[in-house]
């Protein structure tokens, strides 16, 4: 056991470190779910309350949007000539490599859900007064980090079963956002919940993020070998 999660730290801290050279999150992906946010201001009327309203489906379709443009520039990396052989010869078990890509993945996420709540907040006005309570924040940290981890899972797991695939750009997306409108589901319910004074409410879509997220780390865990013999 202590041999996988030094594995699985391993890998993590190899990704953080790549990011912390390209720098891309900071400077592509927050950004760009910036604009998103942004954007939706516009289009959406904020006297009407719409835009009130629809805070919680915003800022999680934005955070999808977002986990797509990560977890496919990891997956490209990792395809380059050269990365994946190296991949390969390493004494490092598929599976802690796959928990490892999603330790980190889901460290980007939970730093661009931070970016977007300050944006959501200065654009949107929600009213979170109701997060103050224990169990409303609980519920509200509950859901951004079940959604980075479900999220961050499934966007690794698929970004590699499509990493040998001609247009696996335009593929990626195909398969990622159906299969995770669950994901987006579950988690605008609950923080829905939770901004509405309901927080108790958002305990049973909490549960379902949870388990969609075990549910991948294993099935991912048990692919993730079969993707790199396939690439």
């Amino acid at each position: 056991m202590s041999s996988l999660i030094g594995d699985v730290l391993l890998v993590a801290r190899r990704d953080l470190a790549i990011e912390r050279r390209s720098k891309v999150i900071l400077d592509v992906v927050l950004p760009f779910a910036v604009v998103v946010v942004i954007l939706f201001a516009f289009a959406l009327d904020p006297d009407t309350g719409t835009l009130t309203g629809a805070t919680p489906g915003l800022f999680w379709t934005t955070v999808l949007f977002s986990t797509l443009l990560t977890v496919q520039r990891q997956a490209t990396f990792d395809a380059s000539p050269g990365v994946r052989g190296m991949l390969l010869s390493t004494q490092i078990e598929p599976a802690a490599m796959f928990l490892g890509k999603v330790a980190a993945a889901t460290v980007f996420i939970v730093a661009l859900e931070a970016g977007l709540a300050l944006a959501v907040a200065l654009l949107y006005g929600p009213d979170v007064s109701s997060a103050a309570s224990l169990v409303g924040g609980a519920a509200l940290i509950g859901s951004l980090l079940f959604g980075a981890v479900a999220m961050g899972a499934s966007g690794t797991l698929y970004a590699s079963l499509t990493a040998s695939v001609g247009a696996r750009e335009a593929l990626l997306p195909m398969l990622v956002l159906p299969l995770c409108s669950p994901l987006v589901l579950s988690a605008t319910q609950a923080s829905a919940a939770v901004l509405d004074g309901r927080a108790s409410e958002a305990w049973r879509w909490l549960g379902l993020l949870a388990a969609a997220a075990s549910f991948t780390l294993v099935l991912g865990a048990w692919l993730f070998e079969h993707t790199l013999e396939d690439a």
